[in-house]
């Protein structure tokens, strides 16, 4: 458990974001990714004084840890990351990007040239976490059985061939997956 002290002045059926910051990374980096935790937040003395209906002080959420992707320590450590993707022949609907945990972008292909072709694009990240996302503007995914686009995939590779993850082909809208990049290189921007 950790706490922080907030301080506000909010209204009656006022709201604020308020940004936790966690101490300790090992919660991220630790246990296992397909484990189910709980994040629970209490609110004690909102405006330093006791609240007359405490039953709505305390809420919690479900979550699992985002997958950790990495080559493993020491001279195998590489820090480039593969975006593997085969258009469709609506190849001009798909986008796939990527950014870090603070907004910015790091990665983003939205000018596919070509229907039914492989694209392989290699970026350098360095250590942290990363939202990767996959659109598709006419909402039918890269495969979807009830038209004529043909079929299209998404990879996130390992320089070397294996694949980290292979995204589902028939995702409708877009797919938002968030990934915890372990790497000892740092990327430069270029």
């Amino acid at each position: 458990m950790e706490s922080m002290q907030w301080t506000g002045d909010l209204g009656f059926m006022e709201t604020a974001d308020v940004e936790l910051n966690y101490l300790n990374p090992a919660m991220w980096d630790g246990g296992v990714e397909d484990e189910t935790l709980v994040f629970t937040a209490t609110v004690d003395l909102p405006n330093g004084n006791a609240d007359e209906n405490p039953s709505n002080n305390t809420g919690t959420s479900a979550f699992v840890r985002p997958p950790v992707y990495d080559y493993g320590s020491g001279e195998d450590d590489n820090n480039e990351l593969i975006i593997w993707t085969r258009t469709n022949l609506a190849y001009w609907e798909t986008e796939v990007s990527i950014e870090d945990m603070d907004g910015n972008l790091m990665y983003l292909r939205n000018n596919f040239p070509e229907a039914n072709t492989i694209y392989r694009d290699t970026i350098a990240l360095s250590g942290g976490c990363y939202k990767f996302h996959l659109k598709d503007s006419d909402d039918d995914g890269l495969s979807f059985f009830a038209n004529n686009d043909g079929s299209g995939y998404v990879r996130l590779k390992k320089v070397g061939g294996a694949n980290f993850i292979i995204f589902e082909d028939d995702f409708g809208k877009e797919i938002e997956h968030f990934f915890n990049w372990r790497t000892d290189l740092v990327a430069t921007p270029e």
